[in-house]
């Protein structure tokens, strides 16, 4: 059951924060070493509130106030930062999954909750996005948090609002007076832009241009768009106007949803090849994920008997094809009707995250375009994309899952793959690797050795 796919995190203890003290952090701390054969233990409490919410790093981690009425404690949640805001303004509820340790603050001893999980019981965080009138005024009260330098993880967002850029050029403030909260507007995507390849022109539906998208904004959804992600977008407010000020456009985007065709725009390809023998299968890949360059002996070999089911070991150096052949291989299992209704994924293993997101980059257009849907998964996503992972595996609708090896070890248990790919390099510890294969328990094992 696609249920079944969604990680899950083993919880020792449901406490609350006042049996939570110093001498109970360094009693758990004399269970050190914590390792693979003996996990940090992760303790739980439930029915929080979020007294001060705030983020650190530019952004990138959250801190926490939480109190559940009776004891204070404050945590620290290392790539949660784009949750803060959400927790700020829903005043939800949180249920933790932490570990604890001693901070030592003012010569003074505290204890500090290290999150591993945090979920908002009964609130889903995404429909926040969408309800204008409790956002609209703290949005652009605090626009410079959000779309500064450190605003992270725009391009997953589902819906967010920002401000029209360049209003004021050519003419273009007799058309701002004429607009209407509520109007359609259109996005357009301006790769030859001589000062900026990332331009997205903000236009009405019969063309006129109001705009630009800020170039900060731009940045983060140009690839997004690029890869086929499409928006919708909206005026919300004209703003300024009088004596001394010009006219100013703000609008509200939100990733479409789409139809089935639109979403998945590979799937009558993906539906036509399915079928196929292997060779036609292989045939077919090649053209849009080897940009129709033909294989060699070595890579047709190895492909043919990964179709086959073997498991594989082998070398394939800098210049083979390695990768190449790894993701061939996974699109060509991912694309069989036998592993589509068992919705049990073939997961790439990477040994560092940098790997997975620069995979994740270039591969997941090109598996879109064929049909086959790619999640990526290690342990520094952000909040939201952490979210989306977890609603795909439990969906069943990632065909492959590319994953660091340090995620595979505390959570690809639940993935229950059909397919293991795992690239390795010097220095992996080699009975550390066989650990991990080991508690995948995948029926198909293919390793590749190589310079990463």
């Amino acid at each position: 059951m696609p249920d079944d796919l969604v990680p899950s995190l083993v919880i020792d203890a449901e406490v609350h924060l006042a049996d939570l003290s110093p001498d109970v952090a360094r009693h758990l701390q004399r269970l050190a070493p914590f390792g693979a054969g003996n996990p940090e233990p992760v303790l739980a409490a439930r029915g929080l509130g979020a007294v001060t919410t705030r983020v650190m790093s530019d952004g990138l981690h959250l801190k926490l106030g939480v109190t559940d009425g009776q004891g204070f404690a404050e945590a620290v949640g290392f790539r949660l930062g784009d949750a803060s805001e959400l927790l700020a303004f829903t005043r939800a509820q949180l249920d933790l999954a932490f570990t604890v340790e001693i901070d030592q603050w003012e010569h003074r001893e505290r204890v500090q909750l290290v999150l591993r999980d945090l979920v908002t019981p009964g609130v889903d965080l995404d429909t926040v996005l969408a309800d204008t009138t409790l956002l609209l005024e703290r949005l652009f009260s605090r626009a410079g948090d959000y779309l500064g330098d450190g605003a992270l993880g725009l391009e997953d967002a589902d819906a967010f609002h920002t401000k029209v850029a360049g209003v004021t050029f050519e003419g273009r403030q007799a058309l701002v007076q004429t607009l209407l909260p509520g109007q359609m507007v259109v996005l357009q995507r301006e790769p030859s832009n001589p000062h900026d390849p990332h331009a997205v022109r903000v236009l009405t539906e019969s063309g006129q241009q109001i705009g630009y998208l800020s170039a900060r904004v731009a940045a983060r959804l140009a690839p997004t768009m690029d890869s086929g992600v499409r928006y919708s977008a909206a005026v919300s407010q004209i703003t300024g106007g009088g004596t001394d000020r010009s006219f100013g456009v703000n609008i509200y985007l939100q990733r479409e949803e789409g139809a089935v065709d639109e979403e998945d725009p590979g799937r009558l390809l993906r539906n036509a090849w399915q079928d196929l023998p292997a060779t036609e299968l292989l045939e077919r890949l090649r053209v849009h994920l080897h940009r129709g360059r033909h294989f060699r002996a070595p890579q047709l070999e190895v492909l043919q008997r990964i179709l086959a089911g073997e498991s594989v070991s082998g070398i394939l150096g800098p210049g083979r094809g390695r990768r190449a052949v790894m993701g061939i291989a996974a699109a060509a299992i991912a694309t069989r009707p036998l592993n589509r209704t068992q919705t049990r994924p073939v997961v790439i293993a990477l040994p560092l995250y940098g790997q997975v997101e620069r995979w994740y980059e270039r591969l997941f257009p090109l598996l879109r375009q064929v049909g086959v849907r790619c999640v990526r998964a290690h342990g520094a996503l952000l909040f939201r994309q952490r979210q989306r992972l977890a609603q795909s595996l439990a969906s069943g609708t990632a065909d492959i899952v590319l994953a660091s090896f340090e995620y595979l070890k505390m959570k690809g248990r639940a993935l229950q793959p059909s397919l293991l790919l795992a690239e390795t390099a010097p220095g992996i510890d080699e009975a550390s690797l066989d650990d991990l294969i080991a508690g995948l328990k995948a029926p198909q094992v293919v390793i590749f050795s190589g310079e990463t």
